[in-house]
């Protein structure tokens, strides 16, 4: 997420749908850089609010097909455990306590530390919905918690650095570089052609396109056009 935006910028989800894509054709033989920062790029890039479970999932970054309320459920009951075991396993000596707020930051500090490793009801939920096992370090499941967290716990929106574009087509012996900054790439088709790469300078990355072929990272060409694809460096 990028947090030095500009939040006078910043469009709403359903304004940022009602933009025009646009493609992006990375000459044979090339290399170029996508940044959010480039003015050469500023019609490519959008600065979205997201403020709602319903935005995230407007915007693929969380499973569309779950509903709300399921997977509120399942954080707060995961929150509930964090705090039982929190408690169990706190320790603290009076005599060396000088306060109670002192001994309520360190209860805090022993929950946010296991809260980590406590998603144990969503992965659940996710493991259902990607039909496949997932762990509690699992991206999908702590990305799915971290966004939700965000728009729930805080009273303020959030802004997202958005490419919405057309088809990206990546021409042989090409590379396409990612800024650091980008959150999320949006598209139709992505044609990665002999030879070509898509590099990565974010830590994180999200990719929706409706078709997908070529060479991508980690062998996910498959999973893109099913639902977001989420990159790590």
């Amino acid at each position: 997420m990028n947090t030095s935006i500009n939040r006078e910028r910043a469009i709403s989800v359903k304004e940022f749908f009602a933009g025009e894509p646009k493609d992006i054709i990375i000459p044979e033989s090339s290399e170029i850089l996508i940044s959010p920062n480039s003015d050469k790029h500023e019609s490519l890039y959008h600065f979205v609010s997201v403020k709602s479970i319903d935005d995230l999932k407007d915007l693929s970054l969380i499973p569309f097909e779950i509903n709300s309320d399921k997977l509120k459920q399942a954080i707060q009951s995961d929150d509930e455990e964090a705090v039982k075991i929190a408690k169990s396993n706190f320790k603290y000596d009076l005599s060396e306590c000088d306060c109670h707020d002192k001994k309520r930051n360190t209860l805090k500090s022993v929950f946010t530390g296991i809260r980590k490793q406590s998603h144990f009801e969503l992965t659940n939920l996710l493991t259902n919905y990607y039909n496949q096992k997932m762990h509690w370090d699992s991206m999908e499941v702590k990305h799915t918690y971290k966004w939700i967290s965000l728009v729930t716990d805080s009273v303020r929106s959030h802004v997202l650095s958005v490419l919405l574009t057309n088809d990206v087509i990546i021409n042989r012996n090409s590379t396409m570089i990612i800024d650091t900054g980008t959150d999320l790439i949006r598209g139709r088709d992505l044609k990665i052609y002999s030879g070509g790469k898509m590099k990565i300078k974010s830590s994180y990355l999200f990719l929706k396109f409706v078709s997908a072929e070529g060479n991508i990272l980690k062998d996910s060409i498959a999973t893109i056009k099913e639902k977001p694809t989420f990159f790590k460096n």
